[in-house]
């Protein structure tokens, strides 16, 4: 399969309104003007607080729910949703097995559905994704027990893989797992992106600063806008623009994560201005993180 470069053009997304009592208030917008590029080889991490659209960024990108407006194009083609689901695999965040079957009966059950290859065919592409997965010493356990968070996620993306899609799209792979699973799995779908030269998208709350190494481009959501698409190492410069200096005991990620943080906390006013010099500041550590420029990262 041809490695392929998928994009987004001001994807929007509304809250859909009852169609029997209609209403002249404006729609809600979940996602507004999203402007993506994600390229093979390559992992892009959707990145944001609790709320800020990325599930729902990701059901779009898998083509599991249409967009209210915008375009997915695929290779600057606009894409067919039935097409697409053919060369895409979603993995969502809940695995979901046949319990009683080993790793090895569950990849060889999916194959045998899946692709139009002989016994033999099959077993030697069950054994080369075990192996791929570091699986393999796992391949007669039963799903049931004996396996980690981190190995049934695992197998979770090995059944997308078995009809080698051009895009893997997974829901918050890291959910739920320990610092070294989670970061275990990032580095199996970095090898997949690399060896297969696909394109992964992933979203995730907020790796850590191990994960952040095997990342190649970020897209930083808050309240469905795009705050920042780009490299990790130019993400500094941007706060910088915009008037924030990373301190020294944070990764610019962190940091930004806990401005937008700011920005979600229903108790914060995003629009608050500093007070002027007439009036007392109180000093505290959410202040700290408050600025008259703070809306200045959502333009």
């Amino acid at each position: 399969m041809e490695s392929n470069t998928l994009t987004t053009s001001s994807i929007s997304y509304t809250k859909p309104l009852p169609s029997l009592f209609p209403t002249a208030e404006p729609p809600s917008y979940i996602l507004r003007n999203i402007s993506l590029t994600s390229h093979p080889s390559q992992i892009l991490a959707i990145v944001g607080p609790s709320g800020a659209g990325k599930s729902t960024l990701l059901d779009i990108l898998a083509a599991r729910t249409s967009p209210t407006s915008g375009s997915i194009l695929v290779n600057s083609l606009p894409i067919n949703p039935s097409s697409y689901r053919k060369i895409s695999s979603y993995v969502p965040q809940h695995d979901a097995f046949f319990p009683l079957l080993t790793v090895s009966e569950t990849f060889t059950f999916s194959a045998s559905l899946l692709l139009s290859k002989t016994p033999l065919e099959t077993s030697n592409a069950v054994a080369s994704l075990l192996q791929e997965l570091n699986l393999t010493h796992l391949a007669h356990t039963r799903l049931a027990q004996g396996l980690s968070g981190g190995e049934r996620r695992r197998v979770s993306i090995g059944l997308s893989l078995l009809h080698d899609p051009g895009f893997l799209l997974l829901d918050e792979p890291t959910s739920g797992l320990d610092s070294k699973s989670a970061f275990d799995v990032v580095q199996i779908l970095k090898s997949v992106a690399t060896s297969r030269q696909r394109t992964v998208i992933l979203s995730i709350h907020q790796p850590s600063f191990k994960i952040l190494f095997l990342i190649d481009r970020l897209l930083l959501l808050s309240k469905g806008t795009v705050v920042y698409h780009g490299r990790l190492d130019l993400l500094e410069g941007f706060l910088l623009s915009k008037g924030f200096t990373v301190p020294p005991q944070l990764n610019s990620l962190e940091y930004a994560m806990e401005i937008l943080q700011n920005l979600h906390d229903p108790h914060e006013n995003a629009d608050t201005v500093l007070p002027g010099p007439q009036e007392p500041q109180k000093q505290n550590t959410k202040q700290s993180y408050r600025s008259s420029r703070i809306t200045e990262v959502l333009s």
